[in-house]
């Protein structure tokens, strides 16, 4: 058995550094040592980082059968482990399947990031609503002329409409508050009666 070590530098602008590396092991399994064959694959999983670049390190082996070459391939990222296995013909054309079903499970996985992200940046409606009815406890004993006596804040950052839509989903709340990361306007988006949305935008 023989492997070999490759080091992809991360992107600094993730946050990983300048020295934080991807390495990729390519070990051969009951088959001889094909270089051509380690380097298309150590390009192959390179190029995966444009779908997730928290990934750490690649392990790739392949293997031999009687009648079919293997390629299994498990990717050590930011918050997950990854693993996919294929046999074809040849061990290229394992790889590419192996390569194709990776660049599907980090797509889901990354729309997962992308739907917990903004489950932390919205104000929900629950939320919402408490701060409004502390506030008013506070001021019922208060007389007088109606005024403007104190203010809630709320630490928003920029949604997208479909993002909002999806998070006002989970959340099963009536409306969200937040800010259109088109527009940068404060945004409200609702549930209508008839099970679709409204959004609600500033006249300008």
């Amino acid at each position: 058995m023989t492997h070999s070590k490759t080091q992809i530098e991360l992107h600094q602008k993730f946050g990983f550094g300048d020295n934080y590396k991807m390495q990729i092991v390519t070990t051969f399994r009951q088959m001889p040592t094909s270089k051509p064959l380690r380097d298309y694959a150590e390009l192959k999983i390179s190029k995966l980082e444009k779908y997730h670049q928290g990934i750490i390190e690649a392990k790739i082996t392949f293997s031999s059968g009687k009648t079919s070459h293997n390629a299994e391939v498990t990717l050590i990222a930011s918050g997950t482990t990854i693993r996919a296995s294929e046999s074809s013909s040849d061990a290229y054309s394992a790889l590419d399947l192996v390569v194709d079903k990776l660049s599907r499970q980090l797509c889901k996985f990354q729309d997962k990031l992308k739907t917990h992200k903004a489950a932390k940046n919205a104000v929900s409606a629950d939320e919402l609503l408490e701060a409004v009815s502390k506030k008013k406890e506070k001021i019922k004993k208060r007389t007088g002329k109606p005024r403007i006596i104190d203010y809630l804040t709320f630490q928003m950052k920029p949604l997208f409409p479909d993002d909002a839509m999806l998070q006002l989903d989970q959340a099963g709340d009536d409306f969200l508050v937040f800010i259109n990361a088109e527009s940068y306007d404060v945004n409200v988006i609702f549930r209508r009666p008839d099970g679709h949305y409204g959004l609600i935008v500033p006249d300008r």
